[in-house]
């Protein structure tokens, strides 16, 4: 059936929106339906269009596929009618096959709608906010009864037209753009609104909004709030956007729709400022600054619960610094730094600065290459808010309604005493007080668990309280929940965050979570409370991957809305599965292929390279004269430590200064008649620390009468809510986000892993042991460091035991496929925890080849029998490994001392055997051989490759075996390195579990010939 002209003039436009707006160069970051006349001429070039007037062009092409008589059928019918045949054909296949979908047919109607709200800044025929005559005059629709009929029609379909350009973005996972066409406001025309009001050299100013009023990057702030901060923002002089942004504000027809955009821009700022500009621009009583130093902290689990206090530092610099000078320490030492999320850098190691000088000194930095300076002055009362792109605690200049929070208090004059009053009326039950905390400086005390949900009735009687009165009237967050890593805002289904709502002033607050289209027929959900503060806990709802409209009402008027977005494994990250590189160890070729994967390269056979747990098929491995030993014989007791290098200690603040008194002098700025903006802020003359006086929170007179003068007058109780439960992900759900993200870079993987405890010491726990048991790959480069990683396919490992472990990216429904055809086939699927807290999976009761042929129905990569011995016959001699090992010169280093399993000062390098070298807080790990020894070099190698090594340069096996518990001992600190340990465990299909009052870590399950194997590879 042959398409109507019409309809092919409006598909030719259709797609170039498609190809020329909606881009990989968008990636990451908010993309929109720009009209301006340069986008419109390569839009119409690309859409074969000849003529001059591209707009007018574009809106005929619409107009001729809308049905404006009444007997024509709905006036978007046909439009519909293709959007949902696209969601549910092509939409839904590119899921499936893992494809960013094509474009949705919508794109070209959109941008007629986008262009009648685009005259709304430029023409004054009609009021400033009458969006249907303006799009009535770009659709030439003259006819009273047709216009009606429009209008009303298009308050009927618009959210879903515009749906379908959200939901098209959110499938592409951010890497066409992320989506923007939300209405905060104006619930239809809002919608084209967000698309052309501010254009994109504005929107690129906002940061500097975000940055000056200390907002939470990808956070939701309320449009009265936000409409309140603009109005101070563009009141500074020069003025931060365009004339015509600035005219549009001052004529105040579009304000809330501003703010809207603002709002939308907020949620996808990760923290960076543009390049080339000044951050305090119009601040008043502040000078420009370089950069900013904040303190962040880490709440610790992992190996032990402690508090670690670190900094973060931003330079407006094009470089980034890779060391930083200390000038406010005796001889100015340099402390070495690395770049992370927020266009920030922090240290390498959080502890080169004494903890309590940090705390209480005042901390100044220079960039060594560029001269840039910045300082940190002490707080008494020093306010954390956590950031999820770091997964820690960061100073802010004050709390903010509903976020977590962390406070360190100086145990001074009754301090913490009144900051504890303080926090009883204004936070959410449940926040702890620690006067002792391993990490903690003396004389300090830490709040944690703090989430304030109300404010002061009064101005607070200390400036050093400022930080606990929130900034903004209300707030709609999410908080906790395990954040998935990607270009798109969204937690895992398995652990979604808590909805907080505040909004003072309300009387009776409402929280409705709608599900929208890929939602899987979750029904709505709505929570009800009396009062201005709410808290809605998702987790126990066990909610479907998809997308979620959660709205904030107020006795049923709309205060804020905001989108959640599920996912898991059985939604994958499309734009990281297209991006994602295959790793393997290429056992031909590549000699250090145990321990690390690689890209394939040229020449590299399938049938010869191990993935996961699998690994070709080969004979077993001889063993000739090699036995494992029975003896721990590594646990000597240590050698005296050497002395640790002492940290950074910073000079010591003037106890007169008003950083130690409290008695800050805070300068005003001049005030030139009414306030315009919502905070008025205030710079302390010697410290310069910022008071924010918010406009909007009235403080009460003290009541004399009443004897309420004493103490503050509390706006809300916040008694009735839950308490503060504190919560972390686990292994299981980490394990799920990173089969829904497939692969990606090494941050990505810190990322999810940081959730589950924020240090890099289980980073690397938690990635080998993942690696051991074949779920994942990961790339190293010369140095052995991690470079990226990839999911490994979903294989069952055939176990010692007749088992099948189940390895690599399994998604939930495939393992739920899995476990019925198991079941139909008179087997089981057996699931328990290991002491992490991560479930092993193994298939028992059926045959390999019946499990192939389930595997095939699943969809699976398929059976590995014998997945252990299949392992350790691809595994090479250590002398081979040794020999391949990259070479640098030896400075001065600590040996790795065998008897005793530990690191000692060295006297000499002059010997083989492995040795660490110290350079400042950075640890290189080598080994020596004679011909090292001779030539002055050493091989750069894993810690747990050193050692074994060490072991092998003397002719032994650092492992012992239990025959009868069919365990492989290793020591504490040494386990089986690279493919080595993989063989390990796929034996018995356990992680390793340590012993810490015997010092060894315990492989398990391991047949006595795969230990006399193994001990022959490690002393061949």
């Amino acid at each position: 059936m042959a398409v109507p002209a019409a309809w092919q003039r409006y598909e030719a436009w259709n797609r170039a929106f498609g190809s020329v707006l909606f881009t990989s160069a968008n990636e990451g970051r908010p993309v929109y339906l720009d009209m301006d006349d340069d986008v419109l001429s390569e839009v119409a070039a690309s859409a074969g269009s000849g003529e001059a007037d591209a707009a007018q062009e574009l809106a005929l092409a619409v107009r001729d596929t809308l049905s404006l008589n009444p007997t024509g059928g709905p006036v978007f019918g046909q439009h519909l009618r293709n959007l949902r045949l696209w969601r549910r054909v092509t939409l839904r296949k590119a899921r499936d096959d893992g494809q960013v979908p094509s474009a949705p047919p919508v794109l070209a109607l959109l941008a007629a709608l986008t262009l009648a709200a685009e005259e709304m800044q430029h023409d004054r025929e009609f009021a400033g906010n009458a969006y249907y005559p303006r799009l009535f005059r770009v659709l030439q629709v003259n006819d009273r009864r047709q216009q009606a009929r429009l209008q009303a029609v298009y308050r009927k379909d618009a959210e879903e037209l515009w749906g379908g350009l959200n939901e098209w973005l959110s499938a592409a996972d951010g890497r066409l753009g992320l989506p923007t066409a939300y209405a905060l406001s104006h619930r239809y025309i809002g919608l084209p609104l967000s698309q052309a009001l501010v254009r994109a050299a504005d929107r690129r100013q906002f940061p500097l909004l975000f940055h000056r009023y200390g907002l939470t990057p990808g956070g939701e702030v309320p449009l009265a709030d936000m409409e309140g901060l603009l109005d101070g923002w563009l009141g500074m002089r020069p003025c931060p956007v365009s004339k015509s942004l600035e005219s549009l504000w001052v004529r105040g027809q579009a304000r809330e729709r501003i703010a809207s955009v603002a709002a939308v821009e907020l949620r996808s700022w990760d923290g960076g400022l543009p390049d080339g500009v000044t951050p305090d621009l119009g601040q008043p009583g502040v000078r420009a600054a370089s950069g900013g130093v904040q303190l962040a902290c880490w709440m610790r689990r992992f190996p032990r619960r402690s508090l670690d206090i670190s900094f973060l530092a931003r330079f407006r610099s094009q470089t980034v610094p890779r060391a930083l000078t200390v000038l406010t320490a005796a001889g100015e030492p340099e402390v070495d730094v690395v770049p992370v999320p927020g266009a920030r850098v922090q240290p390498v190691f959080t502890s080169e600065i004494d903890t309590a000088s940090l705390v209480e000194g005042v901390l100044r930095l220079a960039d060594p290459v560029t001269g840039l300076e910045m300082s940190r002055f002490p707080r008494r009362v020093t306010a954390f808010r956590h950031d999820d792109l770091l997964n820690a605690y960061v100073e802010c200049e004050r709390v903010q309604l509903g976020e977590d929070c962390l406070l360190l208090v100086k145990d001074d004059k009754g301090l913490p005493g009144a900051v504890r009053d303080v926090l009883t009326g204004v936070a959410r039950p449940g926040f702890s007080e620690h006067a002792a905390f391993p990490g903690l400086p003396d004389g300090w005390v830490l709040f944690s668990g703090v989430q304030v949900v109300s404010v002061l009735g009064r101005e607070p009687a200390s400036t050093d309280l400022n930080a606990l009165v929130p900034r903004l009237s209300a707030q709609l967050a999410f908080a906790g929940g395990t954040k998935l890593p990607g270009q798109l805002r969204k937690w895992s289904s398995l652990d979604p965050p808590e909805v907080r709502a505040v909004a003072h002033g309300a009387s009776r607050l409402t929280v409705r979570l709608t599900p929208l289209h890929d939602a899987g027929g979750a029904p709505p959900r709505a929570w009800t409370g009396d009062g201005p503060a709410l808290v809605a806990r998702l987790h126990e709802l066990r909610l479907p991957d998809g997308d979620y409209e959660v709205t904030l009402d107020d006795g049923g008027k709309s205060i804020h809305q905001a989108i959640l977005r599920l996912r898991s494994s059985n939604t994958p990250d499309i734009a990281a599965l297209l991006a994602v590189t295959r790793l393997a160890h290429d056992t031909g070729h590549d000699r250090l292929a145990a321990l690390r994967a690689l890209p394939p390269g040229s020449g590299m056979p399938a049938c010869g390279e191990v993935r996961g747990s699998w690994a070709p098929p080969a004979p077993p491995l001889r063993s000739p004269g090699a036995g494992a030993g029975g003896e721990v014989w590594w646990n000597d007791p240590k050698p005296a430590p050497p002395p640790r290098q002492p940290p950074v200690i910073l000079t010591a603040v003037d106890p007169g200064s008003c950083v130690v008194t409290g008695a800050h002098y805070i300068e005003l700025p001049v005030a030139y008649g009414r306030p315009k903006g919502g905070l008025i802020s205030g710079t302390c003359r010697q410290c310069g620390l910022v008071k924010r006086y918010p406009a909007r929170i009235r403080w009460h007179r003290d009541d004399r009468s009443s004897g309420a003068a004493h103490g503050p007058l509390l706006q809300v109780s916040p008694a009735g809510l839950p308490q503060v439960t504190g919560g972390s992900s686990s292994w299981d759900v980490a394990l799920d986000s990173l089969v829904h993200s497939s692969g990606g870079t090494y941050h990505v993987l810190e990322a999810v892993a940081a959730q589950v405890e924020g240090s890099p010491l289980f980073t690397d726990t938690f990635t080998r042991a993942l690696e051991a048991r074949g779920d994942l790959e990961v790339e190293r480069d010369d140095g052995f460091t991690p470079v990226r990683w990839e999911m490994s396919p979903a294989w069952l490992a055939g176990l010692a035991d007749g088992a099948f472990l189940l390895t690599g990216n399994w998604s939930l429904d495939d393992r739920q496929a899995l476990q019925d055809l198991v079941t139909e086939a008179g087997g089981t699927l057996r699931s328990e925890r290991d002491r992490h807290g991560l479930v092993r999976h193994a298939v028992a009761g059926v045959t390999a080849a019946a499990l192939t042929g389930i595997c095939e129905k699943v969809g699976t990569a398929g059976v590995v029998p014998d997945a252990g011995p299949r392992m350790v016959s691809a595994l090479p001699p250590l002398r081979e490994v040794e020999a391949a090992l990259p070479r640098v010169p030896l400075p001065a280093a600590r040996q790795f001392h065998l008897e005793s399993s530990s690191w000692t000062p060295a006297a000499t390098t002059a010997e083989p055997g492995a040795y660490r070298l110290d350079r400042g807080f950075t640890r290189t790990y080598v080994f020596r051989t004679t011909a090292d020894v001779a030539a002055g070099t050493a091989a750069v190698a894993p810690v747990q490759l050193a050692k074994h090594l060490a072991a092998w340069q003397a002719r032994r096996a650092l492992l012992a075996y239990d025959p009868g518990g069919r365990a492989l001992a290793v020591p504490l600190g040494a386990d089986l390195p690279g493919l080595y340990g993989r063989a390990a465990v796929l034996f018995g299909g356990r992680l390793p579990t340590p012993d810490e009052p015997r010092r060894v870590l315990a492989y398990h399950d391991v047949p006595q010939h795969a230990a006399d194997a193994l001990t022959f590879l490690l002393t061949s």
